[in-house]
């Protein structure tokens, strides 16, 4: 079964996230105590935390934690990702084409948060959109505590609260 967390692990490096799931499930399903199932719960943990889906998430873990008691950092995995316990899983419309206009040597672009439209950063590599709390109070969404913390571009470690929004508009697509 090693061989499938490699192969699970290619194909969610190449975006296959279906065929990743299935195969790192596998490894975890023959051996669930063994340093490859652990392995195999990290992969799922970045498919699941890369496509927004928080309760998947969160299971994984929860399962991940119950196979893993001794492992260190356990505690502090707890506490980091506390945060996005009962969030909802995203959902995004179906795939469509759109033309994002933006000036050269720019990396902002327009989108809308609930019908309000706003320009921000395009980070391509991000798995998390954040925003000042000024601005989720100015889209009226509401904040959540969240006990976690994430770390930054530098290194560092800092806490999050989180805010969901109900529609998430960039051109054509709806998150």
């Amino acid at each position: 079964m090693p061989f499938n967390r490699v192969r699970g692990v290619v194909a969610s490096v190449f975006g296959d996230d279906l065929t990743a799931e299935g195969l790192l499930r596998s490894v975890i399903v023959s051996s669930p105590h063994s340093e490859q199932a652990y392995e195999s719960f990290e992969w799922l943990t970045h498919i699941y935390f890369r496509n927004g889906r928080y309760r998947t998430l969160m299971a994984n873990m929860e399962a991940r934690w119950a196979a893993f008691p001794k492992k260190p950092g356990l505690k502090q995995e707890q506490t980091a990702l506390a945060g996005f316990r009962d969030l909802p899983d995203q959902m995004a419309s179906k795939p469509k084409y759109s033309e994002l206009r933006h000036g050269p040597r720019q990396i902002f672009i327009p989108l809308r948060i609930d019908s309000a439209p706003v320009t921000y950063f395009f980070d391509t590599g991000a798995w998390l959109n954040c925003m000042s709390e000024s601005e989720a109070k100015r889209l009226g969404l509401a904040i959540r505590e969240a006990p976690g913390t994430l770390g930054t571009a530098t290194g560092q470690r800092v806490g999050f609260r989180t805010a969901v929004a109900r529609d998430v508009a960039i051109g054509a697509m709806h998150f």
